[in-house]
Parts: C-alpha cells; sequence; structure tokens
C-alpha cells in the first residue's frame, strides 16, 4: 500500500498508464505473441538505453572475461530475456493448473519439501535471474506460499499494482525496514520468506570475491536463517527454448547454532555467492547484468 503522504508525479501516472497498456496488451494474445513481443521490445530497449547497454556489456567483459563482440551479443540477449520474463510476470492471470506445467519445469522440488519438513519457514535467497516472479507463484500452487521482503519503489502507483498481482499468485509483500516482526509470523505460517539477494549491499554487506572482483552482499538471508533457526534455500531460474522456464532449487543449508553468528553469516553467504557464481557462468544471458554491482565505496547504488 502507498505511504500516506505519497503523491504521484505526472511522470509516475504516465509510467503507470504504460504499465496498464502492456498488461492489457499482453494479457489479449496467446503467450507465442507476448513472448514475440517482449523479443522486439527488449531490442529496442538495447538499442535505446545507452547508459544500461554500457554497464552490462563492461560487466560482461570485465567479470566473464568475454570478447567486445561477445559482451555484445549476451548483453542484447539479455535485454531480450529480461522483458520477455516481465511479460510474463504480466501474464500471471493466465498462470493457472492447467498452464504452469507447460511453463516451467522444476529441478530440486524435492529439496524444497525437505526444507519444509523441519515445519517451520523457509528462508529462499534467490536472484534477479530470469522468472522469478513466476518462480514463487509455482511454489505457491503447489503448497509453499510465499512472503517477500522487498524495498518501496518510488513510482508506488506501479508498486501497489504489482504487489496486487503477486499477492493474488499467493506472495505478500513485506517491506524491508518493517523489522523483524512480519517475518517471524511469516516463519510461524511457514511460509517462504523471499529475498533477492544478488544486487549490492554497499559499505553495510558482507564483501566476498564475486566473479573475480570484491562484493558486497546482503546478510539477511543468511541472519533470518540464524536467528531464527530456519532452513536455508537458494533457487535461480532461467529461460529455456520455446519460453520454458527452468528453475533450480538447492538442498536447504542449516545454521549451527551453536556457532558464531558472524561465522555462520560468511558460511551461509559465500555459499550461495558461490552457487549463484556458477548459475550465472552456465547461464550468463540469464542475470541482471545491467546493474552496477560492483560500484567503489564512492559511488551510489543503482
Amino acid at each position: 500500500m502507498s505511504a500516506p503522504d505519497y503523491k504521484p508525479t505526472l511522470g509516475h501516472r504516465l509510467e503507470f498508464a504504460l504499465l496498464w497498456t502492456l498488461f492489457i496488451i499482453v494479457n489479449l494474445v496467446p503467450r507465442f505473441l507476448a513472448r514475440a513481443f517482449g523479443w522486439c521490445f527488449g531490442n529496442l530497449l538495447y538499442l535505446l538505453i545507452g547508459k544500461r547497454r554500457h554497464i552490462a556489456k563492461a560487466n560482461l567483459q570485465k567479470h566473464l572475461k568475454l570478447s567486445k563482440g561477445e559482451a555484445g551479443r549476451v548483453a542484447n540477449q539479455n535485454f531480450v530475456r529480461f522483458t520477455q520474463n516481465t511479460v510474463d510476470f504480466m501474464r500471471l492471470p493466465h498462470f493457472n493448473a492447467r498452464t504452469r506445467e507447460r511453463w516451467m519445469r522444476m529441478d530440486g522440488l524435492d529439496n524444497l519439501a525437505e526444507a519444509a519438513s523441519v515445519g517451520k519457514g523457509i528462508v529462499l535467497a534467490t536472484a534477479h535471474t530470469g522468472a522469478w516472479e513466476l518462480s514463487a507463484a509455482y511454489f505457491a500452487a503447489h503448497g509453499y506460499p510465499g512472503t517477500a521482503l522487498a524495498t518501496r519503489q518510488h513510482n508506488q502507483l506501479v508498486d501497489d499494482f504489482l504487489n496486487k498481482l503477486r499477492a493474488k499468485a499467493g506472495t505478500e509483500v513485506i517491506l524491508v525496514g518493517e523489522g523483524l516482526k512480519p517475518i517471524i509470523r511469516a516463519a510461524r505460517a511457514r511460509r517462504i520468506i523471499y529475498i533477492l539477494a544478488d544486487q549490492n549491499a554497499g559499505t553495510d554487506g558482507l564483501f566476498l570475491d564475486f566473479l573475480g572482483t570484491p562484493a558486497s552482499f546482503h546478510r539477511g538471508p543468511a541472519f533470518f536463517a540464524y536467528k531464527l533457526k530456519l532452513p536455508l534455500v537458494f533457487a535461480f531460474s532461467r529461460r529455456g527454448k520455446n519460453g520454458l522456464l527452468k528453475v533450480w532449487i538447492s538442498k536447504p543449508y542449516h545454521a549451527d547454532p551453536t556457532a558464531d553468528e558472524e561465522t555462520e553469516i560468511r558460511r551461509l553467504t559465500t555459499a550461495y555467492a558461490h552457487a549463484l557464481e556458477s548459475w550465472i557462468r552456465r547461464y550468463p544471458a540469464d542475470w541482471y547484468w545491467m546493474h552496477r554491482r560492483w560500484p567503489s565505496h564512492s559511488e551510489s547504488r543503482d
């Protein structure tokens, strides 16, 4: 819900109108046409948004050691897959019992069941890879409702609209800064607690080697797993052929309650960083390279 003092600007209203128009269009056509629209729009964005194109290509050259030409090709794919994933998210109303199994393939759903067998909530650390939003909807439909920890967007009209979509698909949203109580409540209700943990955590994060360069990681997933004695799993997704969405779920990790807190947070966060790096190296076009993941301390987060 929007903050009480929020007053949308003209720009926010126009952004919301564009989003609503996109929502209507992609839900009126078959999925293959919606994917084709995403392909066209992704290529257009790659040409038009020079700043993000430059960031993506520079990241790929530096951190995956790709040539300039190869970095451009992968970055172009990255833009296309990002827009196609966005289109699929907009089509959540069509993600039902008839279409779910056609759209998605799960590798490791038994690992999620193993984590749930503990009888508590689950901390799930994911990343901006593939259609992470649809993964949450899939889990909810299979008996694992979720609670996503998120930051409020500047455009709260858009924020509210997207959160309503998520809620209809079984995922509630709580905001960063609301404290530990909503997370404890979710854990007691045996919900999955989703955290997108791959972006820059700033100077307060835990610095680990990531794709050859120190990067700041969020402590949250490991902290909640340790403090609340919850199993921790990682899940990443990607786009396969013909729009098939593939999701990998790790085996559950468990914090040692007798160990030092900082030691356990580092151990679990390092495991996440290694798993994410391995996934990115295998499927580089599916991760969000347009983000300034490795800014210097003097740079603001992007």
